[in-house]
């Protein structure tokens, strides 16, 4: 199977100076795969609701990558990134993680992420810090 090119987004839950050093170390690894990494915010601008960002990057069959649990655990959001065929990713917030932690792990589990975008379609997972592991959601 030929690889797609994936974009991935990150959400304004991981701060500016996260999503900028991260996009930055996805830019070592373009030669290697067809990733292309930005921020939500860089997209957007800072605080643009979620009803414009979410069918917009559904439309492009994009993946975001967020901590913002209320798009799940809200069925007026949940309908919409279903609606919409928006693949994403929610990151539990924990408070003994810190960026460091963070960069460390979405770093290592780096190749999931981009093996479920290559071969899944409209697709919802959580990873949790403590089982170390992606849950699908329904």
């Amino acid at each position: 199977m030929e690889e797609r090119q994936t974009k991935i987004y990150l959400d304004e839950t991981f701060g500016n100076k996260f999503s900028k050093a991260f996009i930055s170390l996805n830019s070592f690894c373009k030669s290697v795969t067809s990733t292309e990494v930005n921020s939500i915010k860089n997209r957007f601008n800072q605080g643009v609701p979620d009803e414009v960002w979410i069918p917009s990057l559904g439309k492009e069959n994009a993946v975001v990558i967020t901590q913002d649990n209320q798009i799940y655990l809200r069925d007026d959001q949940r309908r919409l990134y279903k609606d919409s065929g928006l693949n994403i990713i929610f990151f539990e917030k924990n408070k003994k993680i810190n960026h460091c932690n963070l960069v460390q792990t979405l770093t290592k589990k780096w190749d999931k992420i981009i093996e479920l975008s290559q071969n899944e379609e409209h697709f919802a997972y959580k990873y949790s810090f403590s089982k170390k592991r992606f849950t699908k959601l329904d």
